[in-house]
């Protein structure tokens, strides 16, 4: 019997949360550094969450909506 290769859902949920912060980021013109700032975070986990952002906490997530005035439905946008 093969392996499950699909990511576990968690992971994939922090995937689109993640890729949308950065689209934000983006769309907003926020530097890394004000991003690491927003998130209060080093520029270091900024780049572990590049790589696996499944670490991002609740508290994180609520900095995002209140610093960067993005709704909720925006980070979970497919």
């Amino acid at each position: 019997m093969k392996g499950n290769n699909r990511k576990p859902r968690a992971q994939t949920i922090a995937t689109v949360v993640w890729s949308n912060i950065v689209r934000q980021q983006y769309l907003l013109g926020i530097t890394d550094e004000q991003l690491c700032k927003i998130l209060e975070i080093t520029s270091r986990t900024l780049y572990n969450y590049r790589a696996d952002p499944s670490a991002l906490t609740m508290k994180q997530l609520q900095l995002v909506l209140d610093k960067m005035g993005v709704e909720m439905e925006t980070l979970l946008i497919i």
